[in-house]
This record gives structure tokens, sequence and C-alpha cells, in this order.
């Protein structure tokens, strides 16, 4: 048993040290390439490098429907769900029934969904979330913000799983597969948290 961990220990080193080399490989390439022509590349490179499974989430600050201040920190210790979302956006409105049950299942336990909205105004933010029943607090980012930038969001729905020590777990999952990201997840917090 000892020597099969062993073995699983320096596989996952393996891998590790090859995922380091191809950045850095891939790094090499978007340097050295035309900046006009690889617009995508950087944004692959940034994603990998800082939004990639098993690396910290950057923090997202910002304002709420209401205007009122809200900070991804503010939810560590919780289990989170980040889905970047806007009401234009017919497969992501579909998926707000399945979060509002998820919701309502695991009340009481370390978790949370968030969203970054990325409607035009905010107005639209707070009409959407009476309509549709949304509980759970969004960022307003517009259009075109900062938050939606810094997390390279090219196609949506985007939904990004965190643990409860905000390390990215899981990316552009829904539905049961979600669940089951998430139950997982909420395994690995600390007993007694949320209970």
């Amino acid at each position: 048993m000892k020597a099969r961990s062993e073995s699983a220990d320096a596989k996952l080193g393996d891998a590790e040290k090859l995922g380091q080399e191809a950045e850095s490989l891939f790094r090499k390439f978007v340097d050295e390439s035309d900046k006009d022509s690889n617009e995508d590349a950087r944004a692959d490179l940034y994603e990998l490098h800082n939004l990639g499974i098993g690396k910290k989430a950057p923090e997202i600050v910002g304002t709420d429907s209401d205007g009122k201040k809200l900070n991804l920190s503010d939810y560590r210790g919780n289990v989170v769900v980040i889905h970047f979302w806007a009401t234009w956006c017919s497969a992501c409105m579909a998926m707000v029934p399945h979060e509002r049950l998820l919701v309502k299942r695991l009340e009481g336990k370390p978790f949370a969904v968030v969203g970054v909205n990325l409607d035009e105004k905010r107005e639209t933010l707070k009409k959407s979330e009476a309509r549709h029943k949304i509980t759970w607090r969004s960022w307003f980012d517009g259009a075109e913000g900062p938050i939606t930038k810094e997390w390279k969001i090219r196609t949506m729905p985007t939904v990004y799983v965190l643990d409860a020590k905000g390390v990215i777990r899981y990316k552009g999952i829904e539905g049961e597969i979600l669940d089951a990201a998430v139950e997982k997840l909420l395994k690995e917090v600390p007993s007694g948290k949320g209970q």
C-alpha cells in the first residue's frame, strides 16, 4: 500500500513538473509572437496561470444589485459556485431553477452560489432577481466590466466551483455534475462548519 502511495505521489510530481514546463513553453511562445495576433493566446496563458484547476481564485470586489459592497473573500470557508451570467443569455437563465433548488437543498451548509452579472444596466439585474426568485447575490459587472475582464470570460454561461479554501476545483460544469462536485467538496469542509 505504501509503495502505491509513493508511486502516486511521484506521478503527481511528474505531472506538476510537466505542467510547469508546458506553461513555460507557452509563455515563451506568447512573448516571442506578434502581440496583435496572440491576444487569445495571452488570455489562455493568463487563465492557465491564474484561473486553472488548483489555483487560488482571484479576489472579486464589487457591488451587488443594490449597490452594496460584495467580496468573494467574504465566502471563505464555504464551497462556492461562481456563475457568470446575463439575462440575455438563455443558457444562463436555464440554469437558474437548478441553482435555486441547490441553494434550497443545501441551506444551512457551508455553501453559496454567487453570480457575476454582465447585463448593461443594474436595473436589469435587479428585475431579473425578483422575477426569477434569485435569492443569492450577484456582482453587477456590466457588459464589459473589470471582473469579466480579469476572469477572461469569453463564453457564457461560465461556472467555477471553489473549495472552502478559495481554490478553483471545477470549471464549466452544471446540473448533476455540479451537484456531485459540490457534495464532494462539502465533505472536505472541516466538521462542524455550517452543520
